[in-house]
């Protein structure tokens, strides 16, 4: 699964395009939900397979360059893409979130950059 910045040019635009309705859906479905912009990415991305996981399936498959239909995915790819979901600074900031990066100890932190 390629994090979104590693789309570009037009590859980008049309990742952008596909990732926008399963984007809507998801903030439809948590709008109801107190603070979620005060969410970490971990706390955001299991709200978001809690309430939307049909949406959330639908942009690993998205990232992963796989038509919706014939994406499978199990436990073990689901823990791996939420990981890599969650550590993708761009597409959590398209959600309202704060900047994220991995520690060295693999622990999810803010930054104090801006952008």
């Amino acid at each position: 699964m390629k994090k979104l910045s590693e789309f570009k040019n037009e590859d980008g635009v049309i990742v952008i395009a596909k990732l926008l309705q399963p984007i809507f859906r998801i903030i439809q479905n948590i709008k109801d939900v107190p603070r979620p912009e005060g969410m970490n990415a971990i706390e955001f991305v299991s709200l978001m397979l809690e309430k939307s996981p049909k949406d959330v399936v639908e942009i690993f498959a998205i990232l992963d360059e796989t038509p919706v239909d014939k994406y499978e995915c199990n436990g073990a790819t689901i823990m791996a893409n939420t990981l890599t979901l969650a550590s993708d600074k761009e597409l959590m900031e398209l959600f309202g979130l704060q900047s994220q990066t991995q520690t060295s100890s693999g622990s999810v932190s803010e930054t104090t950059e801006d952008h």
